[in-house]
Protein backbone atom coordinates (compact mmCIF):
# COMPACT_ATOMS: atom_id res chain seq x y z
CA UNK A 1 0.00 0.00 0.00
CA UNK A 2 1.14 2.61 -0.83
CA UNK A 3 2.37 5.82 1.85
CA UNK A 4 1.63 8.92 0.94
CA UNK A 5 5.56 10.57 1.96
CA UNK A 6 5.73 13.74 -0.28
CA UNK A 7 3.83 16.04 -2.99
CA UNK A 8 1.53 14.91 -5.31
CA UNK A 9 -0.67 16.40 -8.15
CA UNK A 10 -3.39 17.49 -6.22
CA UNK A 11 -0.86 18.49 -3.30
CA UNK A 12 1.94 20.08 -4.89
CA UNK A 13 2.06 22.69 -2.54
CA UNK A 14 2.88 21.32 0.53
CA UNK A 15 6.33 19.56 -0.05
CA UNK A 16 8.68 19.00 2.80
CA UNK A 17 11.83 21.12 1.63
CA UNK A 18 15.48 19.67 2.22
CA UNK A 19 15.96 22.47 5.26
CA UNK A 20 12.44 21.09 6.59
CA UNK A 21 13.45 17.76 7.01
CA UNK A 22 16.79 18.50 8.43
CA UNK A 23 14.67 20.07 11.29
CA UNK A 24 12.49 17.55 11.52
CA UNK A 25 15.38 15.20 12.19
CA UNK A 26 17.32 17.52 14.30
CA UNK A 27 14.35 17.81 16.49
CA UNK A 28 13.71 13.70 16.60
CA UNK A 29 17.07 12.98 17.40
CA UNK A 30 18.58 15.92 19.53
CA UNK A 31 15.61 17.33 20.92
CA UNK A 32 13.90 14.42 23.59
CA UNK A 33 13.94 10.90 24.25
CA UNK A 34 12.16 8.67 22.05
CA UNK A 35 9.54 7.76 25.01
CA UNK A 36 8.83 11.29 25.45
CA UNK A 37 8.16 12.27 21.77
CA UNK A 38 5.79 9.39 21.41
CA UNK A 39 3.82 10.33 24.00
CA UNK A 40 2.06 6.73 24.43
CA UNK A 41 2.04 5.42 21.74
CA UNK A 42 3.14 2.23 21.29
CA UNK A 43 6.02 1.48 18.40
CA UNK A 44 8.34 -1.16 16.88
CA UNK A 45 11.73 -0.36 16.92
CA UNK A 46 12.35 0.01 13.09
CA UNK A 47 9.10 2.18 12.65
CA UNK A 48 8.55 5.22 15.27
CA UNK A 49 5.32 7.58 15.36
CA UNK A 50 6.48 10.98 16.38
CA UNK A 51 4.43 13.92 17.52
CA UNK A 52 5.83 17.09 17.74
CA UNK A 53 3.96 19.16 20.38
CA UNK A 54 4.62 22.70 22.66
CA UNK A 55 7.25 24.06 19.99
CA UNK A 56 7.72 27.21 17.72
CA UNK A 57 5.75 26.76 14.96
CA UNK A 58 8.90 28.51 13.21
CA UNK A 59 11.08 25.44 14.20
CA UNK A 60 9.09 22.80 12.65
CA UNK A 61 7.24 22.88 9.56
CA UNK A 62 3.64 22.44 9.04
CA UNK A 63 2.56 18.94 8.08
CA UNK A 64 -0.53 18.81 6.92
CA UNK A 65 -0.17 14.75 6.88
CA UNK A 66 1.84 12.42 8.66
CA UNK A 67 5.55 12.71 7.07
CA UNK A 68 7.27 9.03 6.84
CA UNK A 69 10.77 10.15 7.48
CA UNK A 70 13.93 7.73 7.73
CA UNK A 71 17.12 8.12 9.85
CA UNK A 72 19.81 5.51 11.08
CA UNK A 73 17.61 2.99 9.82
CA UNK A 74 14.42 3.69 11.51
CA UNK A 75 11.05 4.80 9.96
CA UNK A 76 9.65 7.97 11.78
CA UNK A 77 5.85 8.81 11.19
CA UNK A 78 5.88 12.79 12.10
CA UNK A 79 2.98 14.35 12.94
CA UNK A 80 2.72 18.24 13.60
CA UNK A 81 0.39 18.92 16.48
CA UNK A 82 1.80 22.29 17.22
CA UNK A 83 -1.91 24.43 17.22
CA UNK A 84 -4.23 21.59 17.55
CA UNK A 85 -3.41 21.01 21.43
CA UNK A 86 -0.95 22.93 23.89
CA UNK A 87 1.99 21.24 25.56
CA UNK A 88 0.12 22.26 29.62
CA UNK A 89 -2.99 19.76 28.32
CA UNK A 90 -0.54 17.02 28.33
CA UNK A 91 1.87 14.80 30.74
CA UNK A 92 3.26 11.61 28.81
CA UNK A 93 0.53 10.53 26.80
CA UNK A 94 -2.28 11.79 24.59
CA UNK A 95 -4.79 10.31 26.02
CA UNK A 96 -5.65 13.23 28.23
CA UNK A 97 -5.44 15.32 25.07
CA UNK A 98 -8.81 13.95 23.53
CA UNK A 99 -10.35 16.91 24.57
CA UNK A 100 -9.17 17.84 21.11
CA UNK A 101 -11.15 16.29 18.19
CA UNK A 102 -8.10 17.00 15.82
CA UNK A 103 -6.44 14.95 18.01
CA UNK A 104 -8.66 12.10 17.35
CA UNK A 105 -7.78 12.22 13.92
CA UNK A 106 -3.89 12.41 13.45
CA UNK A 107 -3.35 9.64 16.11
CA UNK A 108 -5.65 7.48 13.98
CA UNK A 109 -3.97 8.99 11.26
CA UNK A 110 -0.59 8.53 12.53
CA UNK A 111 -1.27 4.38 13.81
CA UNK A 112 -2.73 3.72 9.92
CA UNK A 113 0.77 4.83 8.74
CA UNK A 114 2.17 2.75 11.19
CA UNK A 115 0.38 -0.17 10.41
CA UNK A 116 0.86 0.06 6.77
CA UNK A 117 4.61 0.48 7.18
CA UNK A 118 4.75 -2.86 9.30
CA UNK A 119 2.15 -4.27 6.65
CA UNK A 120 -0.98 -5.34 9.10
CA UNK A 121 -3.21 -3.01 7.74
CA UNK A 122 -6.80 -4.86 7.58
CA UNK A 123 -7.54 -5.38 4.49
CA UNK A 124 -10.90 -5.24 4.76
CA UNK A 125 -10.45 -1.99 6.38
CA UNK A 126 -9.22 -0.74 2.73
CA UNK A 127 -12.44 -1.86 1.35
CA UNK A 128 -15.10 0.15 3.66
CA UNK A 129 -13.34 3.14 3.40
CA UNK A 130 -13.39 2.96 -0.45
CA UNK A 131 -16.91 2.20 -0.08
CA UNK A 132 -17.69 4.97 2.02
CA UNK A 133 -15.70 7.76 -0.13
CA UNK A 134 -17.39 6.28 -3.25
CA UNK A 135 -21.11 6.68 -1.59
CA UNK A 136 -19.94 10.28 -0.47
CA UNK A 137 -18.53 11.62 -3.62
CA UNK A 138 -21.69 9.34 -5.58
CA UNK A 139 -24.50 11.40 -3.67
CA UNK A 140 -23.09 14.48 -4.20
CA UNK A 141 -22.49 14.21 -7.52
CA UNK A 142 -25.61 12.95 -7.92
CA UNK A 143 -27.52 15.93 -6.24
CA UNK A 144 -25.28 18.55 -7.46
CA UNK A 145 -25.52 17.45 -11.48
CA UNK A 146 -28.76 15.85 -11.20
CA UNK A 147 -27.50 12.54 -12.80
CA UNK A 148 -29.96 10.01 -14.24
CA UNK A 149 -29.57 5.78 -12.86
CA UNK A 150 -27.00 5.40 -15.44
CA UNK A 151 -24.81 7.90 -15.00
CA UNK A 152 -25.19 7.59 -11.14
CA UNK A 153 -23.87 3.93 -11.37
CA UNK A 154 -20.67 5.38 -13.84
CA UNK A 155 -19.25 7.62 -11.31
CA UNK A 156 -19.66 5.00 -8.44
CA UNK A 157 -18.32 2.28 -10.33
CA UNK A 158 -15.09 4.70 -11.43
CA UNK A 159 -14.61 6.07 -8.36
CA UNK A 160 -14.83 2.77 -6.47
CA UNK A 161 -12.46 1.27 -8.71
CA UNK A 162 -9.56 4.19 -8.68
CA UNK A 163 -9.77 4.08 -4.88
CA UNK A 164 -8.94 0.50 -4.87
CA UNK A 165 -6.38 0.75 -6.55
CA UNK A 166 -5.27 3.80 -5.21
CA UNK A 167 -5.53 2.56 -1.95
CA UNK A 168 -3.79 -1.10 -2.47
CA UNK A 169 -1.65 -0.74 -5.93
CA UNK A 170 -0.74 -4.47 -5.54
CA UNK A 171 -4.39 -5.73 -5.25
CA UNK A 172 -5.05 -8.65 -8.43
CA UNK A 173 -7.43 -7.57 -10.83
CA UNK A 174 -9.46 -10.95 -9.80
CA UNK A 175 -9.96 -9.12 -6.38
CA UNK A 176 -10.71 -6.38 -7.81
CA UNK A 177 -13.37 -7.36 -9.88
CA UNK A 178 -14.55 -9.39 -6.67
CA UNK A 179 -14.83 -6.73 -4.69
CA UNK A 180 -16.41 -4.64 -7.01
CA UNK A 181 -18.99 -7.48 -7.77
CA UNK A 182 -19.84 -7.67 -4.20
CA UNK A 183 -20.33 -3.82 -3.94
CA UNK A 184 -21.58 -2.44 -7.41
CA UNK A 185 -24.00 -5.61 -7.99
CA UNK A 186 -27.11 -3.11 -7.21
CA UNK A 187 -26.03 0.10 -8.19
CA UNK A 188 -25.54 -1.66 -12.08
CA UNK A 189 -28.89 -3.24 -11.85
CA UNK A 190 -31.58 -1.88 -14.45
CA UNK A 191 -28.76 0.50 -15.59
CA UNK A 192 -27.85 -1.41 -18.64
CA UNK A 193 -24.26 -2.26 -17.97
CA UNK A 194 -22.52 -4.48 -15.81
CA UNK A 195 -18.52 -4.64 -13.95
CA UNK A 196 -17.01 -6.20 -17.25
CA UNK A 197 -17.60 -3.38 -18.99
CA UNK A 198 -16.34 -1.08 -15.96
CA UNK A 199 -13.23 -2.79 -15.56
CA UNK A 200 -12.69 -3.34 -19.65
CA UNK A 201 -13.17 0.72 -19.73
CA UNK A 202 -10.77 1.19 -17.13
CA UNK A 203 -8.26 -1.61 -16.62
CA UNK A 204 -5.73 0.69 -18.72
CA UNK A 205 -6.61 4.26 -17.70
CA UNK A 206 -4.04 6.54 -15.48
CA UNK A 207 -4.60 9.32 -13.82
CA UNK A 208 -7.21 11.24 -11.44
CA UNK A 209 -10.71 10.11 -10.38
CA UNK A 210 -12.28 12.61 -13.30
CA UNK A 211 -10.17 10.70 -15.35
CA UNK A 212 -11.27 7.80 -14.90
CA UNK A 213 -15.23 9.04 -14.63
CA UNK A 214 -14.28 10.44 -18.02
CA UNK A 215 -13.46 7.13 -19.23
CA UNK A 216 -16.23 4.83 -18.04
CA UNK A 217 -19.37 7.54 -18.75
CA UNK A 218 -20.62 8.62 -22.25
CA UNK A 219 -22.14 11.70 -19.98
CA UNK A 220 -21.22 14.96 -21.72
CA UNK A 221 -21.77 16.56 -18.17
CA UNK A 222 -19.25 13.43 -16.79
CA UNK A 223 -16.62 13.55 -19.02
CA UNK A 224 -16.60 17.41 -18.13
CA UNK A 225 -15.97 17.06 -14.73
CA UNK A 226 -12.55 18.17 -13.69
CA UNK A 227 -11.00 17.88 -10.19
CA UNK A 228 -12.07 21.14 -8.51
CA UNK A 229 -15.74 20.13 -9.32
CA UNK A 230 -15.35 17.03 -7.65
CA UNK A 231 -13.49 17.85 -4.65
CA UNK A 232 -16.01 21.04 -4.16
CA UNK A 233 -18.71 18.83 -4.10
CA UNK A 234 -17.76 16.86 -1.00
CA UNK A 235 -15.28 19.86 0.91
CA UNK A 236 -18.50 20.92 2.85
CA UNK A 237 -19.76 17.63 3.75
CA UNK A 238 -16.68 17.11 6.80
CA UNK A 239 -15.36 19.51 9.46
CA UNK A 240 -12.31 18.66 11.72
CA UNK A 241 -12.66 20.73 14.38
CA UNK A 242 -8.81 22.03 14.11
CA UNK A 243 -7.23 21.87 11.24
CA UNK A 244 -7.59 22.56 6.98
CA UNK A 245 -10.71 20.61 6.69
CA UNK A 246 -10.45 21.21 3.11
CA UNK A 247 -6.76 20.66 2.43
CA UNK A 248 -7.86 16.99 4.53
CA UNK A 249 -10.68 16.28 1.64
CA UNK A 250 -8.33 16.47 -0.94
CA UNK A 251 -5.59 14.27 0.85
CA UNK A 252 -8.11 11.68 1.07
CA UNK A 253 -8.92 10.82 -2.54
CA UNK A 254 -5.51 9.99 -3.04
CA UNK A 255 -3.74 8.93 0.90
CA UNK A 256 -6.13 5.60 2.22
CA UNK A 257 -4.62 7.11 5.74
CA UNK A 258 -6.19 10.27 5.32
CA UNK A 259 -9.60 8.95 4.50
CA UNK A 260 -9.82 6.19 6.65
CA UNK A 261 -8.92 8.70 9.76
CA UNK A 262 -11.47 11.35 8.13
CA UNK A 263 -14.29 8.44 8.69
CA UNK A 264 -13.03 7.36 12.33
CA UNK A 265 -13.05 10.82 12.85
CA UNK A 266 -16.82 11.34 12.15
CA UNK A 267 -17.67 8.32 13.76
CA UNK A 268 -16.06 9.07 17.30
CA UNK A 269 -15.85 12.82 17.81
CA UNK A 270 -18.61 15.65 18.68
CA UNK A 271 -17.62 17.65 15.75
CA UNK A 272 -17.43 15.06 13.61
CA UNK A 273 -20.67 13.73 14.15
CA UNK A 274 -22.55 16.35 13.14
CA UNK A 275 -21.13 17.08 9.87
CA UNK A 276 -23.19 15.39 6.54
CA UNK A 277 -20.73 12.90 6.18
CA UNK A 278 -22.05 11.65 9.36
CA UNK A 279 -25.40 11.85 8.23
CA UNK A 280 -24.30 9.35 5.32
CA UNK A 281 -23.00 7.21 7.28
CA UNK A 282 -25.73 6.44 9.18
CA UNK A 283 -28.01 6.17 6.47
CA UNK A 284 -25.81 3.30 4.52
CA UNK A 285 -25.45 1.09 7.71
CA UNK A 286 -27.22 -1.43 5.53
CA UNK A 287 -25.04 -1.44 2.74
CA UNK A 288 -21.43 -0.14 4.64
CA UNK A 289 -20.68 -2.17 7.48
CA UNK A 290 -20.17 0.49 9.91
CA UNK A 291 -20.04 -1.38 12.75
CA UNK A 292 -17.10 -3.35 11.47
CA UNK A 293 -15.42 -0.67 10.72
CA UNK A 294 -15.85 1.17 14.38
CA UNK A 295 -14.69 -2.33 15.54
CA UNK A 296 -11.71 -2.33 13.64
CA UNK A 297 -10.49 1.62 15.13
CA UNK A 298 -11.67 0.88 17.90
CA UNK A 299 -9.05 -1.88 18.57
CA UNK A 300 -6.62 -0.16 16.51
CA UNK A 301 -6.63 2.82 19.05
CA UNK A 302 -6.37 0.58 22.59
CA UNK A 303 -4.00 -1.15 21.08
CA UNK A 304 -1.53 1.89 20.50
CA UNK A 305 -3.22 4.46 22.82
CA UNK A 306 -4.82 2.74 25.32
CA UNK A 307 -8.11 2.86 27.14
Amino acid sequence: MRILTGASNIMSSITVSRTDRQAIIKYILEGKNRERLTYGVSYDDGVVPIFIIGVDKTDIPALPYPYVIESNNTKYIVSNLVGMIKSTMIDDSLIASRKSDAVYFELMRSILTFKTLTDETPSVLVTITAQVLTIWIREELKRKYKLDVIDTADVEGAVFYYLLKQFDPDMDMSTVKTKMSNYLSGAYRGSGSNIDRVIDRLKDVEGNISTYISALSDSVTLQNLDMRAILSSVDSGWYSGGMSSNLQIYAMIEDFHTAAAIIYHTLNTPTGKKTKLAGLLDNQKRIVKIDQLENIFDKMMNEYVGK
